[in-house]
């Protein structure tokens, strides 16, 4: 098969097959040259499950959060652009909550019965009181520590006291 530039609707499918099976022949020799100079270098090639999969990569699909009573087809994850159903139905009175999925006039917050909420409570409280302590000690006054540098300065004054003053000569005596 001659180099160059392929007039692919011109070929058979015989053609294309093969010109196919060549091209991935070539990239995939390519792929691996390409992690031996890696490794050579000291990196670490992802492996194709990873690279597949998104490896490390942050986000991902979400369920949905919002759902349209007449079309139940219509969801929204409530992430980016508001969808144009719930804008106009917005528009027309309703309120973003009553899109809510699986809310019927109840809080989406689960509520704590009156013993888990006492004992939130009192945990709560020593935390405080832990954070408040170390507050304390951090901001006490601690003494002073005196700097060498204004020792040094204490030392040179009391040797400049305690050494005899030269008396500047006098012309009488020259």
């Amino acid at each position: 098969m001659p180099r160059g530039r392929f007039r692919l609707s011109a070929m058979s499918t015989d053609e294309l097959l093969t010109l196919r099976d060549n091209v991935s022949r070539a990239v995939s020799e390519k792929i691996s040259e390409l992690r031996t100079q890696l490794q050579r270098l000291g990196f670490e090639a992802r492996s194709s499950l990873a690279a597949k999969t998104g490896g490390g990569r942050r986000g991902g699909k979400v369920p949905p959060k919002y759902r349209d009573p007449d079309n139940p087809s219509n969801v929204w994850a409530g992430r980016g652009a508001e969808p144009r159903w719930m804008r106009e139905k917005i528009r027309a009175g309703a309120k973003r909550e009553d899109f809510l999925i699986g809310a019927s006039g109840t809080s989406p917050r689960k509520k704590r019965s009156k013993k888990s909420a006492r004992r939130a409570t009192k945990t709560m409280a020593r935390v405080r009181a832990k954070v408040k302590s170390k507050r304390s000690k951090q901001t006490r006054a601690k003494p002073k520590l005196r700097r060498a540098t204004s020792r040094k300065r204490e030392s040179a004054a009391k040797l400049a006291q305690s050494a005899p003053t030269n008396a500047a000569p006098t012309e009488s005596g020259a």
